[in-house]
């Protein structure tokens, strides 16, 4: 289990600040999700690092654009970020995990995402980041009631590991002012 990521600590401590008192429950959020894509599929470290940035940004605008649509203005948070390291070449993978991660339906490779140099092949739907990153995001979302194949010692081991910490109930927060100003668009960031 991980249970410290430089990469995490890192990028997230210049918003603890603005996250105030969700803070913990949203950090804890990011290592459940973290610890739920290498149970669905061994990563390797490059795989790790993307999505360990993801999830600093996949929802990170609900604070810094105070808004219930915020997987767009998340994207740019983390492109910002990638080009400021000198990543470009990561950010279409990883603003394509962030856009799906709330997605219904499966997320398709794109035909940047997992090439190889020597086969151009794209990864299957089971095997791509963004859809290893979703599946992870819905199994902490539902508390593990959309499973995706991982058992329920599995999900509760992560859980007990990373408490909630107030973060469930934010969402509730989030999505029910959203629903109170824009009742025909209580969902924005849901996608199909």
């Amino acid at each position: 289990m991980i249970t410290f990521s430089e990469t995490i600590e890192t990028l997230l401590k210049p918003y603890a600040e603005l996250l105030g008192q969700d803070f913990n429950g949203y950090r804890n959020h990011l290592y459940r999700i973290v610890n739920f894509c290498h149970l669905l599929k061994p990563l390797t470290k490059t795989e790790s690092d993307k999505i360990e940035i993801a999830a600093v940004f996949h929802d990170l605008a609900i604070w810094t654009d105070k808004t219930a649509d915020y997987v767009p203005p998340s994207e740019g948070l983390a492109r910002t970020y990638l080009e400021s390291i000198d990543f470009p070449e990561w950010s279409d993978e990883i603003c394509q995990m962030i856009h799906d991660h709330h997605k219904i339906t499966r997320s398709q490779p794109k035909p940047t995402e997992g090439k190889t140099s020597k086969t151009n092949e794209l990864p299957s739907e089971e095997d791509s980041l963004t859809e290893i990153f979703r599946q992870a995001d819905w199994i902490d979302v539902t508390l593990g009631l959309r499973s995706f194949g991982l058992k329920r010692d599995q999900i509760n081991s992560v859980i007990k590991q990373f408490p909630d910490e107030g973060f469930h109930p934010l969402l509730a927060r989030v999505v029910r002012s959203q629903l109170f100003k824009h009742p025909f668009n209580p969902l924005p960031m849901l996608k199909w």
